[in-house]
């Protein structure tokens, strides 16, 4: 027997602390790696057994999740459900976190796992990439044109996904929908790829439609967890100027958008602290600057409260966005309210469970699938 702890691939994370044997049992201690920010939370890995044939048939394994007391939302051990996945299987749940408590008072998750053999990937929740955006895009069958809208910092492609390109002064209403600006937050992800999946079902051309799915293309390849990340949160870089160079394109991209559609929603998908387990909840942005926008944004997150209600929504849905931030600039939601005029909200998804319900990647895309629906109801409303 002899495991190995690999990171090195797409949006691998992780730090192996040790790997002991414990008669029949390998534990394998680790942490999740902040990656240049103050924030830690997302972790992918993989195990791999160099000596597949060495393995006896009683090996067990047991996953050890060092500091979680360091973990943006971790008070809660119980509460973390990491996913696996065998080579060429699917992902997979774990059960709830069982806590331990340290010798020196520091608090672990552990999980049991099946032994790899030959190799298991391991992920604080379901990993979301280019290569799932590309099986979105082909599945569609034309409905998604994807175009690059620029470059990142360092120069991969930003992406963005439009089921039409409108034309200057067009009355269609448009909706913009942004995730991942925090690159670990891929609840997002799967909620939004139910929902374009949705409307590419649909057919939908009631509604101009332009995402940008992957915000945060660097640190989603890095594995980063992006939280606050240095040196500039991306969803606090929405100042003028912008403070990052992807907040700079996407920002372009809005005036595009909104220049060839009647402004309706812009959404952003987000992923809270990694213990919250209420459900699926939006926040909602109050401004000086756009006091009578509030009004219509309120209305919009009743629509998709209402559409999530009653597997998904958190008994209470609306929340005032007044929490805490190391940084002063505005972020994505407050900029589209105050520099574009347009209803803004942004959508938080749990990492692991919502309601009592665990969430798999089939109701994430459920989900998604039932806020595009709403969307698309609404907006054809108001074009009848």
């Amino acid at each position: 027997m002899a495991l190995k702890f690999l990171t090195r691939f797409p949006s691998g994370n992780g730090r192996l602390i040790s790997i002991e044997r414990e008669e029949n049992e390998t534990v394998v201690s680790f942490a999740a790696d902040p990656r240049g920010g103050p924030e830690a939370l997302w972790f992918h890995f993989r195990l791999q057994e160099t000596e597949p044939g060495s393995v006896p048939p009683e090996a067990k394994l047991r996953l050890v999740l060092r500091h979680v007391g360091n973990l943006l939302g971790g008070g809660d051990p119980a509460a973390l459900i990491p996913v696996v996945r065998s080579r060429g299987q699917t992902w997979t749940r774990l059960r709830h976190g069982v806590p331990r408590l340290e010798p020196d008072g520091q608090m672990s998750a552990t999980w049991a796992a099946k032994y790899p053999d030959p190799e298991t990937d391991v992920a604080f929740c379901f990993p979301y990439g280019r290569d799932e955006l590309e099986t979105l895009v082909r599945k569609s069958g034309g409905y998604w044109n994807r175009d690059s809208i620029g470059v990142t910092t360092d120069g991969r492609p930003l992406l963005r996904l439009a089921n039409g390109y409108g034309e200057p002064g067009a009355r269609l209403p448009g909706v913009f929908l942004l995730a991942r600006q925090h690159a670990g937050e891929t609840p997002g992800s799967w909620v939004l790829d139910g929902l374009l999946e949705e409307l590419s079902r649909q057919k939908a051309r009631n509604l101009l439609v332009w995402t940008v799915p992957l915000a945060d293309p660097e640190g989603i390849e890095e594995g980063a967890y992006g939280k606050d990340r240095y040196p500039w949160d991306l969803n606090r870089a929405w100042g003028i100027p912008p403070m990052r160079h992807e907040a700079l394109a996407i920002k372009a991209d809005l005036r595009r958008w909104a220049d060839r559609c009647a402004p309706a929603l812009a959404l952003d998908l987000h992923a809270p602290g990694a213990s919250d387990v209420d459900g699926l909840f939006t926040f909602l942005f109050s401004s000086e600057a756009a006091p009578g926008l509030l009004a219509e944004s309120e209305k919009w997150a009743n629509v998709l409260g209402g559409a999530l209600a009653p597997a998904f929504a958190a008994d209470r849905f609306k929340r005032q966005a007044d929490y805490p931030s190391r940084w002063e600039t505005p972020n994505f939601t407050r900029c589209v309210l105050e520099e574009f005029g347009v209803p803004a909200l942004t959508l938080e998804i749990p990492y692991a469970e919502a309601r009592g319900r665990i969430l798999t990647q089939k109701a994430y895309r459920q989900a998604g699938k039932q806020l595009a629906v709403a969307i698309a109801q609404r907006l054809k409303s108001r074009v009848g």
